[in-house]
């Protein structure tokens, strides 16, 4: 099992943010799950988050005011120690080869999930 229990969710849908809780939930009974809609606010989130402990990240990549790349494009750019502190899985509706050909380009993404998140399939990706 991973040895974090904080979760930040970078997801505009209210619907999903909830189901993909409840998924976080039933794979990591003590999970400290944050759910942030707006990846901009997500961004300053990360920016200020003085927390040594690590975060596993799952972020949406089809979002308004800034898209999943867009925010990785940003994330690469913050210093190595803020990067250390999150583990980034991508999240989406997507299915499209090109965003897993795109995300496999981030060195940081740890993997790809497609919605809705599977908890057993998530609990044996964090256990890798």
């Amino acid at each position: 099992m991973t040895e974090t229990n904080r979760f930040l969710l970078v997801e505009d849908d209210s619907i999903s943010s909830m189901m993909t809780t409840m998924a976080i939930e039933a794979a990591v009974p003590n999970a400290d799950v944050k759910v942030i809609n707006d990846p901009v606010e997500a961004l300053d989130y990360v920016r200020n988050d003085d927390t040594p402990d690590v975060a596993v990240m799952l972020l949406d990549i089809n979002m308004p005011k800034m898209s999943g790349w867009q925010f990785l494009d940003e994330f690469q750019k913050l210093d190595v120690a803020t990067r250390s502190r999150y583990r980034i899985y991508m999240l989406t509706s997507s299915a499209d080869s090109k965003d897993r050909e795109k995300a496999a380009k981030f060195p940081f993404i740890r993997g790809y999930f497609l919605k809705p998140l599977n908890a057993s399939d998530f609990q044996k990706a964090l256990s890798n």
